[in-house]
């Protein structure tokens, strides 16, 4: 687990991924909701990784069931200049919420456009994109430096998984790795907003 103060929030079925990725027991969505967030919670962290499901122009983000997590309202007033925040959830810059965090001038701010593809039991796409970066980080690499040693590593884990996808015979080992693969690929997008 990590020693870095962090927090994160997802939804019930990422719980097992988000832990490890931001190496920290993450809040859920549900138990908590809109109405029963802290936004304290988000004061005096090194790290904030979210993995909720963000919509186009949306000032919320949600969890399971189009549960209301949290908006925008969350950051105002916040001072993330020693915070780094690393969103895993879709459509971060198509929502209020990368103006807003900008506007709490946190250290660093990682995330992707459109769609993100993870798995609930695996480190894929945008969670291994995220773990690969904290482990940087944890070791003091500063975050442009880490979120690109995350992406390198994450092109090299996916070029041997063409390599391997080239052997499979099973048509549904195949079509997963493929799946796998094609997140890799859309995490590898993601992109320093600060």
């Amino acid at each position: 687990m990590s020693y870095f103060p962090t927090f994160a929030y997802c939804s019930p079925s990422q719980r097992w991924a988000v832990q490890h990725a931001a190496g920290v027991d993450p809040l859920t969505c549900p138990p908590s909701t809109l109405a029963t967030f802290d936004p304290g919670l988000l004061r005096n962290r090194k790290l904030l990784y979210f993995s909720l499901h963000g919509i186009p122009e949306q000032p919320y983000w949600y969890g399971a069931d189009t549960v209301t997590a949290m908006s925008t309202r969350a950051f105002h007033g916040l001072d993330l200049s020693d915070t780094i925040v690393f969103v895993a959830n879709c459509h971060l810059p198509e929502t209020p919420f990368l103006e807003t965090i900008l506007e709490c001038k946190p250290l660093f701010l990682a995330g992707g456009h459109g769609v993100n593809f993870t798995r609930s039991h695996t480190l894929v796409g945008a969670h291994l994109l995220g773990y690969l970066f904290r482990l940087a980080v944890e070791l003091s690499i500063p975050p442009p430096y880490a979120l690109a040693m995350a992406k390198y590593t994450l092109t090299a884990r996916t070029d041997a998984m063409q390599e391997n996808a080239k052997h499979l015979k099973n048509r549904s080992a195949k079509r997963r790795l493929s799946e796998d693969i094609s997140a890799n690929l859309d995490a590898l997008e993601f992109t320093a907003f600060t």
